[in-house]
């Protein structure tokens, strides 16, 4: 699979993680943005929501490597940043 589409559905299972655990809240403070050497960057919009990232990370992570069945995550970050509501996940 070519490597953009490949880091683009990671970003998009990720999302699809935050949407699932955390709801409409978690859309609206959290998102991810981008992976490279297999970190995925997340945005969080403070710092409330950012702990609560870190503190299921390995959930996190688990549950994208689950649906890739390889280690396509070894790492997160979490930097706190706006989210633009406008490219909240639906």
């Amino acid at each position: 699979m070519n490597q953009q589409i490949q880091a683009s559905l990671i970003v998009e299972s990720a999302n699809d993680f935050i949407k699932e655990f955390w709801g409409k809240k978690g859309t609206e403070q959290a998102k991810a943005q981008f992976i490279k050497n297999k970190v995925l960057t997340i945005m969080a919009s403070n710092a409330s929501m950012a702990q609560e990232i870190k503190f299921k990370q390995n959930r996190f992570m688990d549950s994208v490597n689950e649906k890739y069945k390889d280690r396509v995550v070894t790492r997160l970050t979490i930097l706190i940043s706006n989210i633009d509501k406008n490219d909240e996940i639906i």
